[in-house]
């Protein structure tokens, strides 16, 4: 976990050589530096990630390959608003309760252009799930919608 900007391509960068492969959660917000509130914007932030990384990039956010990382599965943004009104819902009822609650839709996030540079194999299930919700981004989705 980190709040600013340089942390987090220090993270990045260690990441890099150490591992195979980089898993992100949100970086939005990121502070230009730890003494500052100034902010740095997300599109910046993973395209630096992109070019000067060479493994592949999962996110836990969508927003994410939409914006250069290789590939998501994240809960659907609907399946997110349907339970937390069903919690609230319940603890409106019972206020002591908390709910345990579970996604069960999910959202398939794919770039086939992150993908295919860092050589990462999807099964096509995930690709034509991605292709079919409109959310696989990159070349080939371009290609494919005739643009």
């Amino acid at each position: 976990m980190v709040d600013d900007s340089v942390s987090f391509k220090r993270a990045a960068a260690f990441f890099n050589k150490h591992y195979d492969v980089l898993l992100i959660s949100s970086y939005k917000r990121l502070k230009d530096s730890f003494d500052t509130d100034d902010e740095i914007a997300s599109d910046e932030t993973m395209k630096w990630v992109t070019e000067n990384t060479t493994i592949p990039i999962i996110s836990t956010m969508g927003y994410a390959i939409e914006e250069g990382a290789g590939a998501a599965i994240v809960s659907s943004a609907y399946d997110q608003g349907v339970l937390a009104m069903r919690s609230a819902l319940t603890m409106l009822k019972v206020s002591s309760y908390f709910p345990n609650i579970t996604s069960k839709v999910l959202s398939v996030f794919l770039n086939d252009d992150h993908i295919r540079e860092r050589k990462i194999f999807i099964p096509s299930i995930y690709r034509s799930f991605a292709a079919g919700t409109q959310k696989l981004y990159g070349h080939s989705a371009t290609q494919e919608a005739g643009l």
